[in-house]
């Protein structure tokens, strides 16, 4: 009986290790290196030329056995007698066989295929997990450094508001100073035109008493007239300086209900002034703060997002 024949996937597996440099039956961790480029599956695939060939002759030698078997014992004495129905019996086993193991190297060639088709996903399913994973460090990090800018531009605007606020009160001890002398200077005119003013009503009286002490020895009539009249001058000279004096005050009040009500509500609008502004940097500070820690926490759910927060733009350029 012709010898069995070897079968064609142990020939391929041998044939491969051979050009991998290490003896059949040993295995090697595939990587990504090693792996040959992925190509699409195709039904007709035709094996290597190495394959092809062994399998031609292979082929030629079964037909060569077969026509061996089939022969005439009569027309070539050295080919034994042997019943025919074995003959086809094992032409047939051996067809068979043969059938089988096309098509189970056409299934282990498909699972490669499929396997390297499986490994180049996930392999690029690695890169991408691995770029958007450099990404978002890259986004935490330039988010952190805008954090840091932040509180830097926070304290700078805290040392510019004490500065501001430190300025708005030396102004303001400047601008109560000014108005204490201001108004110690007006009070201070005022005094010395009440003064004056004293001094002139008492060197009329001491006018009108001279007169009337020089007048007493006259007529009656005559220096009735004169004490009357000294009496309106006098009185008129008390309504000027009354009517002077609250003029005076009222100056006075004037100025300082204008000036205290203008630098109040200067005051006031520098103060909403630094406070917009400080709600401002509060609030892109805590906007900062907050996707800092969503891209933490997608961080550690591994690239994904809380539920019921909104991704954004996708953290992996095109």
């Amino acid at each position: 009986m012709p010898k069995a024949a070897i079968p064609r996937v142990s020939i391929e597996r041998s044939e491969a290790h051979s050009r991998q440099g290490r003896p059949y039956g040993q295995s090697a961790a595939p990587t990504i290196q090693q792996r040959p480029a992925l190509v699409p599956f195709d039904e007709n695939l035709q094996p290597a030329p190495s394959a092809r060939a062994e399998r031609c002759r292979k082929r030629e030698l079964t037909r060569s056995i077969a026509a061996v078997v089939k022969a005439d014992p009569a027309e070539d004495p050295q080919i034994a007698q042997r019943p025919d129905l074995q003959i086809d019996l094992r032409l047939r086993t051996l067809e068979q066989k043969e059938t089988r193991l096309e098509k189970r190297v056409k299934k282990l060639r498909r699972n490669t295929l499929e396997l390297w088709r499986m490994a180049d996903g996930y392999h690029a399913r690695l890169h991408d997990a691995l770029a958007e994973r450099n990404h978002s460090i890259n986004e935490m990090r330039r988010m952190e450094e805008r954090a840091e800018r932040g509180e830097l531009a926070k304290r700078a605007w805290q040392e510019e508001r004490a500065g501001l606020y430190d300025e708005l009160r030396l102004l303001e001890e400047r601008v109560d100073k000014a108005e204490r002398f201001d108004l110690e200077e007006k009070l201070r005119q005022a005094e010395e035109r009440a003064e004056q003013a004293n001094l002139s009503w008492k060197k009329e009286r001491a006018k009108l008493q001279e007169e009337l002490k020089a007048t007493r020895e006259a007529e009656p009539a005559e220096l009735v007239e004169k004490l009357r009249q000294a009496e309106e001058r006098a009185e008129q000279v008390n309504l000027e300086r009354k009517e002077e004096k609250a003029e005076l005050q009222k100056r006075i009040d004037d100025l300082e209900s204008t000036d205290m009500a203008k630098n109040l509500q200067e005051a006031e609008e520098r103060a909403n002034k630094e406070h917009r502004r400080a709600m401002n940097f509060w609030l892109a500070l805590s906007k900062e703060r907050r996707q800092v820690e969503l891209l933490q926490e997608a961080l550690d759910n591994g690239g994904e997002y809380p539920t019921g927060v909104a991704q954004g733009q996708p953290l992996l350029d095109p």
